[in-house]
């Protein structure tokens, strides 16, 4: 009985800490199965943020991004809100990417969720 209750109090705990917030989806242009998706969580990404363009930028300011398609490839990265735009950094490529926050669902379906980001 103990160690059910070990087991059931481990698996709630791990089944919360892996869960990412989300906080906008965006289809990705090549796969309608595919998706870009934006997480509230922090960036734990280390990018060399001055080599790749983002010299007023650290990984503490921008938080998780991860995308998939519907054959499985993924990738993570980072992303920050930045004049009307997604500023969004990926770990293989490490190339920086702007796209429209229309090209985004918010999740919460409120508008103003940008706006707490200004």
């Amino acid at each position: 009985m103990k160690t059910a209750i070990i087991t059931a109090v481990l698996a709630a705990t791990l089944a919360t800490t892996a869960h990412a917030d989300i906080f906008a989806t965006a289809n990705n242009k090549d796969d309608r199965n595919g998706r870009t998706v934006l997480t509230t969580d922090p960036c734990e990404i280390k990018f060399d943020l001055l080599q790749i363009g983002l010299n007023k930028t650290t990984t503490s300011e921008m938080r998780r991004a991860f995308y998939y398609t519907s054959d499985g490839k993924t990738n993570e990265g980072c992303w920050k809100y930045d004049a009307e735009t997604v500023v969004m950094v990926w770990s293989v490529e490490q190339l920086v990417r702007r796209w429209p926050v229309s090209s985004f669902k918010v999740a919460d379906k409120k508008a103003s969720a940008w706006d707490a980001l200004r």
